[in-house]
């Protein structure tokens, strides 16, 4: 099977739309990672035009500790799954002059 190469064309997009190609960014990600998240909305709630909800660590996930393999291993997939959302956004939206705020919380 070949991969092709496929053109994406970069086009002006509303602020909803904007908003789905950067909560898609993040959901891609989650993935190929192979991270569970619970859903993703871009109904805008508070000062949040969307989000992704990620499923919670386990109790045992306490980096402040101690750092092992599997938690620096998850923690790497975080920053990617972190920087997704506005990757996505530059690939497919024209104007990338409004930078989207990305905000992770560790529960």
């Amino acid at each position: 099977m070949a991969v092709k190469d496929v053109q994406i064309s970069r086009k002006r997009t509303t602020k909803l739309e904007r908003t789905a190609y950067h909560e898609a960014g993040h959901v891609v990600a989650h993935y190929v990672l192979r991270i569970g998240f619970r859903y993703v909305t871009i109904i805008p709630s508070g000062d949040y035009l969307g989000h992704v909800k990620g499923c919670p660590y386990g109790k045992n996930f306490r980096p402040y500790i101690e750092v092992t393999l599997r938690m620096r291993d998850r923690l790497e997939k975080e920053i990617v799954i972190f920087f997704a959302g506005n990757e996505a956004e530059k690939k497919f939206v024209e104007d990338t002059t409004i930078e989207a705020v990305t905000v992770i919380s560790i529960n």
